[in-house]
């Protein structure tokens, strides 16, 4: 009916795409174990881009998905843009401080991983940016936590990659707050029937708990980084979430 790749971060609702679309082949971080490692080749140049782009090309056909959701899509934009001129793609994107206080709890909320663990490595691929901690977020390393420098800058290459790279006739963005009523422009977009679209399934997979790590942090501190990381981006697709005004609410 349609191909669509959805590649927003880690808890902005890429879950939540996929299971919008259960009338459809629709599925969520698909192959999970080789995207990571991918991912990790990818970033110490141990495989030709040639051959990424065969691997990927293989693999979207071998799936066969009308819609994939995974944020291990979003590294490989540049690559995935070629596959074929009939893909569309969807970006959820969420404002950074949320999404940084959602994933800390989705983190926290989880058995501690192994060091030497597939999903060690993911996070690592992400969020291992050679930042030191500051005498303000310290405290997250014995949470095994990276630094706040690190969770923003990811957020911000991840969406400004995809923004950038995507022509925007294929890019349909979609604030994560507004996922539940985004039923008319995913149709439009994706040129299918609204009422195949199951927006009861949009709100499914929230944290187990809440353990508030922002608060503990000094607010100029989170202030100061978010806005000079992330800024720019937030504030211009997120007005209405813009890091000053969520600080001081």
């Amino acid at each position: 009916a349609f191909h669509a790749l959805c590649l927003g971060t880690p808890k902005s609702g890429t879950h939540s795409i996929a299971n919008m679309f259960k009338e459809f082949r629709s599925s969520h971080e698909p192959n999970e174990v080789f995207m990571i490692n991918l991912i990790n080749k990818k970033a110490k140049g141990l495989i030709p881009n040639d051959e990424l782009n065969n691997i990927l090309k293989s693999r979207d056909i071998s799936n066969w998905l009308e819609m994939e959701s995974s944020h291990y899509l979003g590294i490989f934009v540049e690559q995935l843009i070629t596959i074929s001129n009939d893909v569309k793609f969807i970006l959820t994107i969420r404002d950074c401080l949320s999404w940084m206080d959602s994933w800390f709890n989705h983190q926290l909320s989880r058995p501690t991983l192994a060091d030497n663990s597939v999903y060690d490595l993911g996070r690592n691929n992400y969020y291992s940016r050679g930042h030191e901690y500051t005498k303000h977020d310290e405290f997250l390393k014995e949470l095994k936590l990276y630094p706040i420098r690190s969770y923003l800058e990811y957020w911000n290459t991840h969406n400004s990659k995809i923004i950038e790279t995507v022509d925007k006739d294929r890019l349909l963005i979609i604030k994560t707050h507004q996922i539940s009523e985004s039923s008319n422009e995913l149709s439009v977009f994706l040129n299918i029937n609204k009422s195949l679209i199951d927006t009861n399934s949009s709100h499914e997979f929230t944290a187990k708990a809440k353990h508030e790590i922002l608060k503990k942090l000094d607010t100029n501190f989170l202030h100061d980084t978010a806005m000079e990381v992330c800024g720019d981006l937030n504030d211009k697709y997120l007005p209405e979430k813009a890091i000053s005004n969520i600080l001081e609410a």
